[in-house]
């Protein structure tokens, strides 16, 4: 079993979650195939979000282990 750090154990991670970055990512995403290309494209717009949040959340864990480890 992993060692997460206690602010995302149980159901306090779904806090932390980037939720709110993740829409902005997708919104930006679709406007702008809507300004360049004149049509929505939700999948391209999904393709991209949902990585970059992924990987933004990722982030984030591995700085909150950083610094409980750096504290002991």
């Amino acid at each position: 079993m992993r060692s997460y750090p206690t602010e995302f154990r149980g159901k306090q991670w779904l806090r932390e979650f980037p939720v709110a970055e993740g829409f902005g990512i997708f919104i930006g995403v679709v406007a702008w195939e809507l300004l360049v290309e004149g049509r929505i494209d939700f999948a391209k717009g999904l393709t991209i979000a949902i990585p970059i949040t992924l990987a933004s959340f990722a982030f984030r864990c591995w700085r909150a282990r950083r610094r409980e480890q750096a504290k002991r």
